[in-house]
């Protein structure tokens, strides 16, 4: 049986490799970040790597995962209950602000972009009848919406001087409000 020392830094071991993934991250696309250059970021051993993942793309799917459920489901599920649509996405917002390096990560990386597909379909449960009207319209009108969605949150967390999560939220409704009238002007003519 292993101490509760040694059970510690292995799981610090996984810590340092997702801290380096997301230096480096910042720095080059993900697609040319090898295991040997994370581990050394991370400053452990390829065997704690391998300990963790089979490879590079195997710990995007694994970071993917857990900032969905920190990030998205657990907020939205937490928030959920007659609370202002705005109100909930505030608390969403709120939670990618907290992880913000990770979340620009994500959002800014093709590899990720299920994970961008999967964050698109969670944030929709909160504006049913938007994406029912512009989903009667066309795709090309959900890929303007998700693409909308997703590079606003992108700019608002790469800003340093960024609005509040709320006031975020508020502008998110009012665009989503637009596009939806548009859609239903669209869809009378």
């Amino acid at each position: 049986m292993q101490s509760a020392s040694v059970q510690t830094s292995q799981a610090l071991g996984r810590t340092y490799l997702l801290e380096a993934l997301v230096r480096l991250g910042a720095k080059k696309k993900l697609s040319r970040i090898t295991v040997t250059e994370l581990c050394k970021k991370a400053g452990v051993n390829r065997t704690t790597f391998y300990k963790y993942f089979q490879d590079i793309p195997d710990m995007f799917n694994a970071v993917a995962d857990e900032f969905l459920q920190s990030t998205f489901y657990k907020p939205l599920k937490e928030n959920l209950g007659g609370r202002p649509t705005n109100e909930v996405m505030a608390s969403v917002l709120d939670a990618m602000q907290r992880d913000r390096d990770l979340t620009l990560l994500i959002l800014k990386n093709v590899e990720f972009e299920s994970v961008h597909h999967r964050m698109f379909q969670e944030l929709t449960t909160l504006w049913p009848a938007a994406v029912q009207t512009i989903e009667t319209r066309s795709k090309l009108h959900m890929a303007y919406f998700y693409g909308g969605s997703v590079s606003f949150l992108r700019q608002w967390l790469s800003e340093e001087d960024r609005i509040s999560a709320k006031d975020a939220a508020d502008d998110l409704q009012i665009l989503i409000n637009q596009a939806l009238n548009l859609s239903a002007k669209e869809l009378k003519a």
